[in-house]
């Protein structure tokens, strides 16, 4: 389970109040709601709450102010906060501020859901949601609920999110005493998993040059005899397909549906298409991001997103996994903005040993990748 998911386990776990003691001669919040049922089961003493009946006031910010300076100065020294995760939405500096409470911000768009808690005055812009919750709600709490049941995303898979969208949303809320522990476990538990993230980035780092390494030196028969080998252009070896008719017309995905639609970055697998015509499957192939350079090796049918790739197919004489392994054992520079491929890549002189040396070093590397790869 990767972090993102286990920090939304734990939050759900915690609005289920599965991780504190509840004491149920604790009264309930006094604050009245309509809601009877809620989403699951929660303790006696807790209530479901709306949004709009948690605040006192909640609105989006407006405009941008005329008097704004992109660096604190003298003059301009209260932050302005739009949407978005970067510098925690503070996109400059103004003279006065709109809020002079505290408050939960929630960003409406770009990275949608991303919430922050604010304890100085500031000067919400771009439709930026604000929420400011009666006394008896912990506004940290209030958070960590807005984390758990608000949607996330950035961009495309939500357009944006409105009060209108957030004001109705159901909250579990439990006596003031419980939001506090509640608070107080989370902080604890999230400060160890951002401890253990940045042990595991670090590893994950070393690991990833481990593998560079590895395979610049199967590149060099693991410093054996290459005086067999000969070289030509990786061009006359990988040989390209444009991707256009591949590429999926909606870009509407589930996990139910069967063809993966690829990228050739980190991501790789974007999503899930129903759609069953032109999917690529002669395979196996590299697909190579035309201006980043990454790669991936795909030996499935599949359809792509984008044409900012290349579909590379190998002669047949050669092994394909060679030549994937030979594209991670290379440091190039791609942070000018083009393609690469037909101007970079295919002219590149590289190694070709026999086929019987290729396929030799593909076994010797996939055992030691799979020895890595349980680190």
């Amino acid at each position: 389970m990767d972090a993102i998911k286990l920090r939304r386990k734990i939050l759900f776990e915690a609005m289920h109040g599965n991780i504190i003691k509840c004491d149920d001669l604790l009264s309930p919040v006094s604050i009245c709601s309509s809601e009877e049922v809620g989403i699951f089961e929660i303790p006696s003493n807790w209530k479901w709450i709306s949004i709009k009946d948690l605040c006192n006031h909640l609105y989006a910010g407006g405009d941008k102010t005329k008097h704004f300076s992109k660096n604190i100065t003298d003059k301009y020294k209260i932050p302005i906060v739009a949407n978005g995760k970067d510098n925690d939405g503070i996109i400059g500096y103004t003279n006065i501020a709109t809020e002079n409470e505290e408050c939960l911000t929630i960003s409406g768009r770009g990275t949608i859901g991303y919430s922050v808690v604010r304890r100085y005055p500031f000067s919400p812009v771009v439709r930026l949601l604000v929420l400011k919750p009666k006394k008896e709600i912990d506004l940290y709490f209030l958070k960590y609920a807005c984390d758990c049941f608000i949607k996330h995303g950035k961009g495309t898979s939500i357009p944006q999110l409105t009060l209108p969208m957030v004001k109705d949303i159901i909250l579990p809320i439990p006596p003031l005493e419980h939001q506090k522990k509640i608070v107080m476990k989370l902080d604890f538990i999230f400060s160890k998993l951002l401890e253990l993230e940045k042990h595991s980035t670090h590893l994950n780092n070393i690991v990833e040059l481990v593998r560079k390494k590895l395979f610049k030196m199967a590149m060099i028969n693991f410093n054996g005899s290459t005086d067999n080998w000969r070289e030509d252009c990786l061009g006359n070896i990988l040989l390209y397909e444009q991707p256009t008719k591949y590429i999926v017309a909606n870009e509407k995905y589930d996990d139910s549906y069967k063809t993966p639609v690829l990228t050739a970055g980190k991501t790789f697998i974007l999503g899930y298409t129903n759609e069953i015509e032109r999917v690529f499957n002669k395979l196996p192939v590299i697909i190579f991001d035309d201006f980043t350079t990454d790669s991936k090796y795909v030996d499935f049918p599949f359809k792509v997103k984008s044409s900012a790739m290349k579909i590379l197919s190998c002669n047949p004489n050669m092994n394909i996994k060679f030549y994937y392994y030979l594209l991670q054992s290379l440091d190039y520079d791609a942070s000018t903005h083009k393609r690469y491929w037909i101007s970079e890549f295919a002219p590149m002189v590289v190694p070709v040993p026999p086929k019987d040396e290729q396929d030799k070093i593909v076994e010797i590397v996939e055992q030691l990748l799979n020895l890595i790869n349980q680190i």
